[in-house]
């Protein structure tokens, strides 16, 4: 009896584990998922939004339940009164269309957000708790460091993320080469340049791309700034390292045994447990019990 019981257990955690127009990346390539696992897409409903919502950004994971982005997406304009409704976002991982799901698609609900500051015109960058773990087994999810030092200049960096197409479907996620430039430079040729800021003078990302990541060997130094579209196409990007000791002390206050029980009309997404794991759960407790 107790054979049974691990084996029933051992098969439900395999099965479980397996559920698991222009504007887009400029002169990018399409890409696997895999050369960019830590990528994420977030989409946010408005008032009576169906499907993916009018909200659209991107993202990059940095722990099993932790999403870094930029604050803007969360504008408060997007939502009548001036309300913020989190449990109306959601996030999509692990595959390379976002309107066609496969073995390795997971999505998940915002149970919290953290902002830098109360505007995103002084620190545009904002920290995401899931509701949810991210499958550690999974090949297409992986966290990505954080870059603890500023990047040098002329540094080559990797940018991706999704646009979308006349429908309002995202593409094949897409990937494309920046050059990261000194600050000297972005700032005589941007207006207002900020310490805490990156930018590139290479082809990059449009505004569906924004909160997508900038990954300089292996390290995310940046996340691409809202809705940035320079005459010359200079990319804007909150620069991780001025930042870090602020994410990390962030990331350990969240209490990652903490579950919120919201849910989204029409969206299946990943919880601690799903009802398969729980179904199975229960079945080998009763086995083991009437031993």
């Amino acid at each position: 009896m107790k054979f049974i019981a691990f084996f029933i257990f051992l098969t439900c955690s395999q099965s479980s584990a397996a559920l698991g127009n222009s504007n887009r990346i400029l002169n990018g390539v399409p890409i696997n998922i895999r050369q960019a696992p830590y990528q994420v897409w977030m989409g946010g409903r408005v008032l009576n939004d169906e499907g993916y919502g009018k909200v659209h950004c991107g993202g990059a994971v940095i722990s099993q339940r932790v999403v870094l982005t930029v604050e803007s997406c969360f504008l408060p304009t997007y939502y009548s009164q001036g309300k913020i409704a989190y449990n109306q976002y959601f996030i999509v991982a692990g595959c390379n269309y976002i309107n066609k799901e496969d073995e390795n698609t997971q999505k998940y609900q915002i149970q919290e957000v953290v902002k830098h500051s109360d505007t995103y015109v002084e620190d545009d960058i904002a920290i995401v708790l899931l509701n949810g773990y991210i499958p550690w087994d999974s090949p297409t999810i992986k966290a990505v460091a954080l870059a603890e030092r500023p990047i040098l200049s002329k540094t080559s960096c990797l940018v991706s993320g999704w646009g979308m197409d006349k429908k309002g479907f995202p593409l094949n996620l897409m990937q494309a080469k920046v050059f990261v430039q000194s600050h000297s430079w972005c700032s005589e040729n941007l207006p207002n340049f900020k310490i805490s800021e990156i930018c590139s003078n290479s082809t990059d990302y449009t505004t569906n791309d924004a909160g997508g990541p900038l990954v300089c060997s292996n390290e995310l130094h940046g996340v691409a700034l809202f809705d940035y579209n320079h005459p010359n196409r200079i990319g804007l990007y909150a620069n991780i390292s001025f930042y870090y000791k602020w994410i990390r002390a962030v990331n350990s206050s969240f209490n990652y045994s903490d579950y919120l029980n919201h849910t989204i009309s029409g969206f299946e997404t990943q919880s601690s447990f799903n009802s398969q794991e729980t179904c199975c759960i229960v079945l080998c407790i009763f086995l083991v019990w009437t031993m």
